[in-house]
C-alpha cells in the first residue's frame, strides 16, 4: 500500500509540474483582469507570456526542442482563433496594438500552454520507457553468450 501511495504522490507531482506553464499564463490572465494596468491588456498579456517563456527557457524547465514544439502549438492556437473571429464564433473587443486580423497575439500562448504541458508531461515517460529497454537489451545479450 505504501508503494501505491508513493507511485500515486509521484505521479501527481509531476502532473503539477507539467502544469506550471499552464498555470503561469492564467494566473496572467486573472491578475490582468483586475490590475490597473499602463498599457492595453490584451498587450499586457502578451509581453507577460512571453517573460514566462523566456524563464521557462533560462531556468531549463523547456529545452530548445520543446520551445520548438510549443511555438508551433501557439502558431497553429493563432490560426484557429483567426479562423474563429473570421467566422463570429467570438471576438476580442478589447483594444490592443498587437492583434493580428482581429486576434491578440497573446491567445496562441494558450495553445503554447498546452504544449508545454504535452512536451512536460513526456519527457519522463520516455525517459522510463527507454531505460528499461536498454537494461532488456544488455539482459539479452548476456543471455545470448551464456548459451
Amino acid at each position: 500500500m505504501r508503494f501505491f501511495a508513493a507511485q500515486m504522490f509521484r505521479f501527481a507531482w509531476a502532473e503539477a509540474k507539467s502544469c506550471t506553464f499552464a498555470v503561469a499564463l492564467f494566473a496572467g490572465l486573472a491578475a490582468s483582469s483586475v490590475l490597473p494596468l499602463p498599457i492595453p491588456r490584451y498587450d499586457a498579456l502578451l509581453f507577460y507570456a512571453v517573460a514566462v517563456t523566456v524563464i521557462f527557457r533560462a531556468l531549463r524547465w523547456e529545452s530548445t526542442q520543446e520551445m520548438v514544439v510549443i511555438a508551433g502549438f501557439h502558431l497553429v492556437g493563432l490560426g484557429f482563433e483567426m479562423i474563429k473571429v473570421r467566422l463570429g464564433s467570438w471576438s476580442y473587443p478589447e483594444d490592443a496594438y498587437t492583434k493580428v486580423g482581429g486576434v491578440p497575439l497573446y491567445s496562441g500562448f494558450l495553445y503554447a500552454a498546452v504544449g508545454s504541458y504535452v512536451c512536460s508531461a513526456w519527457r519522463p515517460s520516455v525517459a522510463e520507457t527507454v531505460q528499461p529497454g536498454l537494461h532488456t537489451a544488455t539482459a539479452a545479450g548476456s543471455a545470448a553468450r551464456e548459451v
